[in-house]
Order: structure tokens, then C-alpha cells, then sequence
């Protein structure tokens, strides 16, 4: 009875973020969903600051690096999953955030990657192109869960930030339609354009 009315709240808040919208968007709000994502992770900052404080030659830490090189895959993840974790209730909404916190390190690594590919020089990994870089791509992959002890909190956290938004909020909230339209595809289309221009850059070189 419990999971049925929690279910049934949790379809009105979805219905009620759609209903709210006066134009049509498949999907309101979002945005809302990806910035929660960013906060989530970047609240490892403040928490490393405090465990471990900052080194005199400026090194963060590894959970600090962690929220701040996470926070583009929190905004991500969260924008894609934020319908889903309001389509129920608290325990879906838990249950859709440990699978937030389940998909954010090999998406981490992917994201260190194209750093590099798009900064090139910066030292923030090695170039992806190069033997290294391709090494921690195909074989990093597997050892980037072991960053699941973080990224799992920080996915429930997300989760609880998600189901406090009120109902109708994001629909009121809603960005210009275009913007919001914005979503992973255009970013793997900026991705793999910066990305050819990088390996035609390295291919003259040669």
C-alpha cells in the first residue's frame, strides 16, 4: 500500500511539472536536475577541505579533485535522470541516484580524457591520443569503480536534492526551449569535432 501511494506521488509530481509548463516541453526542467548533479559532487570540496586542507603548493586533495573534475558528469547525469528519479517515490528516487553514483567513474575517466583533447598542454592527463592516454581509457576503466565509495554518496545526495524540489518548480523554472533542448548529443557533436581537429593537428605533425 506504502509503495503504491508513494508511486502514485510521485506520477502526480511528474504530472504536475508537465502540467505547470504553459508550452510544450517534453520534459521541463531538466536544467534543474544537471545543476543539482554539479552541487552534489562539487560538495566534496568543502568536505575534503575540512578532512584533508589544502597543500601549500595549491594540491586540492583527491576528493576535492574529485567534486570539481566530477562536476560536468554530475551535470549530465543528473540532467538525463531527473525525470526518472521524480517519477516515484523516495525509494526510486534512491535507487535512480545509486545508479547516478554507478555510472559516474567510468564517465569520469572518459571526461579526463577529453579534457586533455580539448586542452591539450594542460597536464591534466596524458594526451588521449598518445600510447599512455589510450592505455587509461581502454584499461583505467575497470579501476575507476574504485572511486565508488564516493561517487555513490554523492549520487544518493543528488537524489535527496531531487525529491525536495516542489512540485510544478521545474515547469515555472523552465529555461528558453532551445536551451533546454540542449542535452549529451550536442556535447559528443562538440566532442568529436574538437576531437577531429586534434587528431588532423596530430596526423600533420607526424
Amino acid at each position: 500500500m506504502m509503495t503504491a501511494s508513494a508511486t502514485d506521488a510521485g506520477a502526480r509530481s511528474v504530472h504536475a511539472d508537465r502540467a505547470a509548463a504553459p508550452t510544450a516541453i517534453e520534459r521541463p526542467g531538466r536544467w534543474i536536475g544537471g545543476l543539482l548533479g554539479a552541487i552534489a559532487s562539487l560538495a566534496l570540496v568543502p568536505i575534503s577541505l575540512i578532512i584533508e586542507p589544502a597543500q601549500a603548493d595549491g594540491d586540492l586533495g583527491v576528493l576535492a579533485s574529485l567534486g570539481l573534475l566530477g562536476s560536468p558528469v554530475g551535470f549530465v547525469l543528473g540532467r538525463e535522470a531527473f525525470p526518472e528519479a521524480r517519477s516515484g517515490g523516495w525509494r526510486h528516487a534512491l535507487g535512480i541516484g545509486l545508479l547516478v553514483g554507478l555510472a559516474a567513474p567510468p564517465l569520469g575517466l572518459i571526461v579526463i580524457a577529453l579534457l586533455s583533447l580539448l586542452l591539450p598542454g594542460t597536464g591534466i592527463a596524458p594526451d588521449p591520443l598518445s600510447t599512455s592516454g589510450l592505455l587509461i581509457l581502454t584499461l583505467g576503466i575497470p579501476y575507476s569503480f574504485l572511486a565508488l565509495p564516493v561517487t555513490l554518496p554523492v549520487g544518493l545526495l543528488w537524489a535527496v536534492l531531487v525529491r525536495l524540489v516542489a512540485v510544478g518548480l521545474p515547469a515555472r523554472l523552465r529555461v528558453p526551449p532551445p536551451l533546454d533542448r540542449v542535452g549529451v548529443r550536442h556535447a559528443v557533436l562538440i566532442v568529436v569535432v574538437v576531437g577531429c581537429a586534434q587528431v588532423a593537428r596530430h596526423a600533420g605533425a607526424l
